[in-house]
């Protein structure tokens, strides 16, 4: 009796560590570019509808798409790949961010923390998507945005050849994967360095103005909430500012046209400035300027 007991009592107790080994096995983190990495035929969410490309886009999303995407770098919410010509970037949501660590978050319990955790990244999946959808809705020119597929959609788009970074080729059905088409722009920084290494102090000065435009433009359309980093979150485009990650963007209806941005201006261009004094203070009077104008009466 006892001895049965006790086979009794192992037996479930290796149904237990068996059950966690897969547990740990099927939910291990993999934070290498796989087809099962990213997100695809996720829950449709009508917020996140941007409605079908019309037949202009269409033409030029095939033009885009009948070139190869080669892995170019990766943020924390996605996959970047760049296109063959270097003029296009596209991000692939990371679905490992989004998901669960054990099967045990889908039991909501309250002291249950995976299911605590899982819907705080459900929660944090949301907010990304609306942030982009937002963009893409009002300034997607600002942005450089081409295109946004966040809901599968039933439309023949493409199929696209990407390529990783040791080579392996991938052929990804774009109609059921979430993705960001952005033209590719250049960092502030180096931008600016370039055109002063060639004397080219005048088009620095432009881009200067331009970032401080932009600024302004996103404090009186009442962006907010919107990761405001200079150096790696703005970029170029033929030498305009534009803000290039939009993962966090919101537009707050009561900020609109109110001067309190002005005020946080200063403290979004300060790192800028500061880069600006330690490499090129020939172009502080115009920063100085650009700042006055900018936040003042």
């Amino acid at each position: 009796m006892l001895k049965k007991k006790f086979t009794l009592i192992a037996g479930i107790l290796c149904v237990i560590l068996l059950g966690f080994a897969a547990d740990r096995r099927l939910h291990k983190k993999d934070v290498h570019f796989a087809l099962d990495n990213i997100i695809v035929d996720h829950p449709y969410s009508a917020s996140w509808d941007i409605g079908p490309p019309t037949p202009i886009e269409e033409k030029k999303l095939q033009k885009i798409f009948s070139q190869k995407f080669t892995y170019f770098s990766k943020g924390s919410q996605s996959y970047v790949f760049i296109s063959d010509d270097q003029k296009y970037i596209l991000k692939l949501f990371k679905r490992y961010v989004y998901q669960p660590k054990s099967f045990l978050a889908y039991l909501p319990f309250p002291s249950n923390s995976y299911y605590k955790e899982h819907q705080a990244k459900l929660q944090k999946k949301i907010s990304a998507f609306n942030a982009c959808a937002t963009a893409y809705r009002e300034i997607k020119d600002r942005c450089g945005l081409v295109y946004l597929h966040l809901n599968p959609s039933p439309l023949p788009l493409h199929k696209l050849q990407v390529i990783d970074k040791r080579g392996k080729e991938y052929l990804l059905d774009l109609g059921k994967t979430s993705f960001q088409l952005q033209r590719k722009a250049e960092l502030i920084y180096p931008r600016i360095d370039a055109l002063m290494q060639q004397g080219e102090k005048e088009r620095a000065e432009a881009i200067i103005s331009s970032v401080f435009n932009i600024l302004d433009e996103f404090g009186k359309r009442g962006i907010c909430e919107n990761d405001p980093i200079l150096r790696k979150n703005f970029g170029l485009i033929d030498d305009e500012a534009i803000q290039i990650d939009v993962g966090k963007m919101k537009i707050n209806e009561e900020r609109k046209h109110n001067l309190v941005y002005k005020q946080e201006i200063e403290g979004i261009s300060l790192r800028f400035k500061q880069w600006l004094t330690q490499n090129y203070p020939e172009l502080l009077p115009h920063f100085e300027k650009k700042l006055q104008e900018t936040t003042g009466p």
